[in-house]
């Protein structure tokens, strides 16, 4: 909070509000826009480069691919970028619901006390979700969310079909 106070305090910051604010409508749509302008203003002494402003959706969250310059990546749902998500010139695999959910619940396990246990659901190599699953010795059927399908149960080793 107190960097914040300084930064307003800043009369820089003042020059830099007041040349937002002039930015005309149209181009003050595009926040990378008026970024760019507002740093190419003849009192800054370096040439501005390039500025990247991550996508939103409609919602206000981060799109999950985000592209710069020729490169791809993939972002969580607080925006940080996915590790080993990048690529150069094409769109990225992101890890789908299956997997976010198997990494969640694998972390959260490791902080368990030992001897705890936890449903750890199992993924296609696509990153779906396996239609059957199984926890110890029971079985159940899910649908493409992960969500379980009421009354198709089993014990493991007898066979179950599910709908893929």
């Amino acid at each position: 909070m107190k960097f914040l106070s300084s930064v307003l305090e800043l009369p820089e910051f003042f020059t830099f509000l007041q040349q937002v604010i002039s930015v005309p409508k149209s181009v003050a749509e595009d926040l990378g826009e008026v970024v760019k302008l507002a740093l190419g203003s003849e009192d800054c002494s370096e040439e501005p480069r390039d500025l990247f402003v991550p996508t939103c959706t409609k919602e206000g969250r981060y799109e999950e691919v985000q592209c710069y310059a020729g490169e791809c990546w993939c972002l969580d749902t607080s925006g940080k970028e996915i590790p080993g998500s990048r690529s150069q010139g094409k769109r990225p695999r992101c890890p789908t619901d299956c997997e976010k959910q198997r990494r969640n619940l694998q972390n959260l396990k490791q902080s368990l006390p030992a001897g705890s246990d936890l449903f750890i659901p199992s993924c296609t190599e696509d990153g779906d979700f396996l239609p059957l699953q199984c926890y110890g010795t029971n079985c159940f059927c899910v649908d493409l969310n992960g969500k379980t399908i009421p009354g198709i149960r089993g014990k493991a080793g007898k066979t179950m079909q599910c709908k893929s």
